[in-house]
C-alpha cells in the first residue's frame, strides 16, 4: 500500500460497501414513493375503488376484452372454447401414452 495517501483518498472496502448500500437504499425509497404516489393517484381517479382500478389495468393490458355487443361476447367465448379444445386434443394422447407406458404385474412386483 502507498503510505503517501491521505485519509480522504483511501477508502476501505467496508466504507465503499456502506456507501453503495446507502445509494441503493435511496434509489429504492425513491421508486417506492413514486409507486405509492401512482397507486394513490389512480385510486383517487376511480373513486377509491381498488377493484375498478385493477379492472381498468387488466383492460389496458389486454387481459379482459372490451365487449360491447352480444356478437363480441359470443366471438370471445368461441375463441376460448377453441383454445381449450386444441389443448385437450394435444394433451390427451400425451397423457394416454404416459399412463399406458408401463404395466406392473404381480410377478414383477415381488
Amino acid at each position: 500500500m502507498n503510505k503517501n495517501l491521505t485519509k480522504g483518498e483511501h477508502m476501505s472496502w467496508k466504507m465503499k460497501f456502506k456507501m453503495f448500500m446507502k445509494i441503493i437504499l435511496a434509489v429504492g425509497l425513491a421508486f417506492t414513493s413514486w409507486e405509492i404516489l401512482c397507486i394513490l393517484t389512480g385510486l383517487k381517479s376511480v373513486g377509491w375503488c381498488p377493484i375498478e382500478l385493477s379492472r381498468q389495468l387488466m383492460v389496458a393490458m389486454g387481459l379482459f376484452p372490451v365487449i360491447h355487443t352480444l356478437v363480441d361476447y359470443y366471438t370471445h367465448v368461441k375463441a376460448v372454447e377453441y383454445i381449450i379444445v386444441i389443448a385437450f386434443l394435444a394433451g390427451f394422447p400425451l397423457f394416454h401414452k404416459y399412463m399406458s407406458k408401463s404395466k406392473i404385474t404381480l410377478d414383477n412386483a415381488v
